[in-house]
C-alpha cells in the first residue's frame, strides 16, 4: 500500500469557484436554511443526506420552479431510494419551461387574446385562435395553451 499524497489533475480558479451555481446554492443554503457548508462541497453532500428535506427544498427554492411544493417534501426519508418527492406539489410544466426558454431568442408567448408579447428578440407574437377561447366547464383549474412553430431563421 502506497502513503503517496494524491494531487488533482485540475483544479478551478478562484474566480470560477466564485461564479459557479454550486457556490451560489451554498451561499442560498447558509442564508435560507441556515447550513452553513463554508464552500466545502463535502460538507453539503453530507447535509443533503443527512437533511434530505431541507436540502431538497433549498433546491426548489434556488432553482426557482414555479408553483406549491406543498406541506411535505419528502413522504418517507428513510426509504432512500424509494421515497415520493413534494408529493403534495403542484406547478405548472408550461409555465416553469417558458420561464427558461423564454430567455432564448425566438421563443415567444402571449398571455392575452388583445395583447401582444415581444419576448427576447422583439418578434411580436399573437396566441393561435384554438386558445383564444376559453376552456369554460372543463373541469380543469385554468385554461392552457402551448404551441411552437419555425423560429424567425425558419423551419
Amino acid at each position: 500500500m502506497t502513503t503517496e499524497a494524491i494531487s488533482a489533475l485540475w483544479a478551478p480558479s478562484a474566480k470560477r469557484v466564485a461564479s459557479a451555481q454550486l457556490t451560489a446554492f451554498m451561499k442560498a443554503v447558509r442564508a435560507g436554511a441556515g447550513f452553513d457548508a463554508d464552500g466545502d462541497y463535502f460538507a453539503l453532500h453530507r447535509w443533503s443526506l443527512d437533511e434530505p428535506a431541507a436540502f431538497w427544498r433549498a433546491v426548489w427554492d434556488f432553482t426557482e420552479i414555479q408553483g406549491d411544493p406543498g406541506e411535505t417534501i419528502c413522504d418517507d426519508p428513510m426509504a432512500l431510494p424509494g421515497c415520493q418527492w413534494f408529493p403534495d406539489a403542484t406547478l405548472n410544466f408550461a409555465e416553469n419551461l417558458l420561464r427558461v426558454l423564454t430567455k432564448r431568442k425566438g421563443v415567444k408567448f402571449s398571455t392575452s387574446e388583445k395583447q401582444e408579447d415581444e419576448t427576447g428578440d422583439g418578434f411580436p407574437t399573437r396566441r393561435p385562435r384554438a386558445c383564444r377561447e376559453p376552456n369554460w366547464g372543463s373541469g380543469l383549474p385554468a385554461d392552457r395553451c402551448l404551441g411552437s412553430g419555425p423560429g424567425p431563421d425558419g423551419p
